[in-house]
């Protein structure tokens, strides 16, 4: 069975073995569906050993500062698995700030996996192909 979660805030599912999409709404979450977030995030990370995401973040807004650190906390205190375990990440925006955003904050904190930027949904997943066949896990 496939991988889903979903709340007001985001939904993350698994498109494909080992290729998950995480959607993120225009909502501002609460601290529960942020907590919601990090423990679907753990649970993702514990439980595949080799993953892909696209996060498809058109209609997401800037988070709260706590929520930004709650997130920032996790990633950090999950740094070396996720590192171990990350094949690749696609970031989806029709935003020219939404580019800059994301380009400024890894020039800041550099990604520990693949990553690509763009607006189309199609060059990443095949980007994401890509990554795997070369990683010789396959897809």
């Amino acid at each position: 069975m496939m991988y889903h979660f979903k709340n007001r805030f985001f939904e993350l599912k698994e498109l494909k073995p080992n290729f998950f999409e995480c959607t993120i709404s225009a909502v501002e979450p609460t601290d529960a569906e942020v907590k919601d977030f990090l423990n679907e995030s753990d649970k993702i990370l514990k439980d595949y050993n080799h993953i892909g995401t696209i996060y498809q973040l058109e209609n997401m807004k800037l988070l709260k500062a706590d929520h930004r650190i709650a997130i920032g906390n996790w990633t950090k205190k999950n740094n070396e698995l996720i590192k171990q375990k990350t094949v690749c990440v696609g970031y989806k925006t029709d935003s020219i700030l939404g580019k800059m955003v994301l380009n400024g904050i890894f020039i800041i904190q550099k990604p520990v996996f693949p990553y690509l930027i763009s607006t189309n949904e199609a060059e990443i997943l095949a980007w994401m192909d890509k990554q795997f066949l070369e990683s010789k896990i396959g897809v």
